[in-house]
């Protein structure tokens, strides 16, 4: 929570407006890193899908969406993705599970995606080196020294931008590469590599760092529309989600605001929650928790005596705490206590 009140706007659960917003907003603050432009393709880092589920429904925005307010023009985007999540602590009790759903909204457009060129590695190109990308590189320097890595026969590769470096007396073609994995997503860091037509064959354009789940939705064809997958999509926690769209919003009158941000929720319709957080089918395995209950007695701890205190855990706590993190102390009547903080 406190990394998330640093944030300008959309702090989970009030909105800045003191209304009900059910949701966070992740901005340029906490994810510099997250905006994509021509000037950063080569370094922009997507969010994360922060757990692995099944994509149930889309919407992607070809372009951003506009406005007007008073005579200043808005942008925003209505991107979206929204991923079905099942929790089952106990592999045994199947039954005893959660489903929830990861709402992911106002992700960058298919528009902030620049266009690259794909090249795919020839049979001649079979162990091509790799070699170093610093940021600092300039064109009829010599070129960057082998990284010790290599690229196969086959590998397809993304070029985010073209530069000449001297090789052996003689000026040659390098691209600042990054691999595509199975699902044509990047992999890896940005690399520079030759681009000679005996070691690379150009293989179609691909707007460079598209999630998986963006390029099935570039195949159904839909846009500006909410969409359910056609074929199955599963995402993997860690999997990209998107960018952070560039939103031009009303601040004040006759006045706009720019922010970079994307817009977070979890929801759950499951009627087995209560059971589950209750615990009722009685899973004992994986990370144990102490739930301390309002209005509670606190104790003083001296050596190995306990002595109760006049003072009551407040009644808004609703601390959650980690055994393990609490120095669990079993007494000599098998009492078990634990540390909460304060030395309480």
């Amino acid at each position: 929570m406190a990394r998330i009140l640093q944030e300008p706007h959309g702090s989970w659960l009030g909105g800045t407006n003191a209304m009900w917003h059910g949701g966070l907003h992740i901005t340029d603050v906490s994810a510099p890193g997250a905006v994509l432009t021509h000037e950063t393709a080569d370094t922009a880092v997507p969010l994360p899908f922060m757990t692995g589920g099944e994509v149930v429904a889309w919407r992607l925005n070809q372009d951003y969406l506009s406005g007007d307010y008073m005579g200043n023009a808005l942008q925003y985007s209505s991107t979206f993705v929204l991923v079905k999540s099942t929790c089952t602590p106990d592999p045994e009790k199947p039954d005893n599970a959660l489903d929830f759903y990861a709402l992911y909204m106002g992700l960058a457009p298919l528009s902030a995606f620049p266009v690259h060129q794909i090249y795919q590695v020839t049979e001649r190109g079979n162990r091509l080196r790799k070699r170093h990308h610093t940021g600092q590189e300039r064109p009829g320097e010599q070129v960057p020294v082998p990284d010790g890595g290599h690229l196969t026969t086959g590998d397809r590769v993304v070029v985010l931008r073209e530069n000449t470096f001297e090789l052996n007396g003689v000026a040659q073609r390098f691209g600042l590469a990054r691999t595509l994995n199975s699902k044509s997503e990047m992999n890896g860091a940005a690399f520079w590599v030759s681009l000679d037509p005996m070691f690379m064959n150009p293989d179609g354009e691909q707007r460079a760092h598209l999630p998986a789940w963006m390029q099935q939705a570039i195949t159904q064809g839909a846009y500006d529309a909410v969409v359910t997958p056609a074929t199955k999509c599963v995402v993997a926690a860690g999997d990209a989600v998107g960018y952070l769209a560039e939103d031009i919003a009303p601040d004040g009158e006759q006045r706009v605001e720019k922010s970079a941000f994307v817009h977070i929720e979890l929801l759950s319709t499951d009627s087995r929650m209560r059971d589950f957080l209750n615990n009722t089918a009685g899973v004992k395995s994986g990370q144990k928790y102490l739930h301390i209950h309002p209005e509670s007695y606190l104790y003083q701890r001296t050596g190995d005596t306990f002595t109760r205190t006049d003072g009551l855990v407040k009644k808004d706590i609703h601390q959650i705490l980690p055994q393990d993190k609490c120095h669990p102390f079993t007494d000599n009547s098998g009492k078990r206590w634990f540390d909460i903080g304060e030395s309480a």
